[in-house]
């Protein structure tokens, strides 16, 4: 949801919108994203881009639905706007050279309560269509999100791998330090040498 809102932020820009380059586009909607994003969780432009990538079809499927859930609507307005002008301009004539007994036209309300059933009745069909739009379009898109998120989970995992063996390495070379032989240093050596000792068994609680 927050990537949504991010994207659409600056894509929607009224100054820079239309003439965004994809790099900056990208920076400019991370930085907005990271400013809102409360997760804890910190994320790279690439991650976002990509991720956006993938739900990208999502997001279509939704401008789909809303487009036609406005026009649905505004059809409805209009019918029943329509209806009930029609129905209160209409003017009655007597043919007086007709036996026939003239049917008496249906009065405003009627009118507008009939337009209304219409209405209700096309945005119920509507509803229907956009239901079985929503379900192809995610059956369709359930795969490849399925890939996707596997995919995102492997790379965190080897990421956090990655980042505990630089950890390690650096560790490991740091206390290397502590066991390093101070006769063949200077005067000078020995003393730096055994303040960056101290620092190090600091910092990993060594005594």
């Amino acid at each position: 949801m927050l990537l949504a809102k991010a994207w659409l932020q600056i894509s929607e820009d009224s100054i820079t919108g239309s003439q965004q380059r994809d790099k900056e586009f990208w920076r400019r909607t991370t930085a907005y994203y990271e400013k809102s994003n409360t997760s804890n969780v910190a994320r790279t432009q690439a991650n976002l881009k990509t991720h956006w990538h993938y739900m990208n079809p999502f997001a279509v499927a939704f401008n789909q639905m809303y487009i036609v859930l406005k026009s649905q609507h505004l059809s409805g307005w209009f019918t029943a706007s329509g209806a009930s002008m029609s129905s209160s301009n209409t003017e009655s004539f007597i043919n007086l050279d007709n036996d026939e007994v003239t049917t008496r036209p249906i009065g405003r309300n009627a009118a507008k309560k009939a337009a209304k059933g219409k209405a209700t009745n096309s945005t119920s069909s509507s509803g229907n269509r956009l239901d079985e739009i929503l379900e192809k379009h995610i059956e369709e898109n359930k795969k490849t999100f399925e890939r996707y998120q596997n995919s995102l989970d492997m790379k965190n995992a080897l990421k956090e791998r990655k980042m505990k063996i630089k950890e390690e390495k650096v560790k490991n070379d740091e206390i290397s330090i502590i066991f390093m032989d101070p006769t063949t240093m200077s005067e000078d050596g020995r003393e730096i040498w055994r303040n960056r000792c101290d620092e190090i068994k600091i910092k990993y609680n060594m005594k």
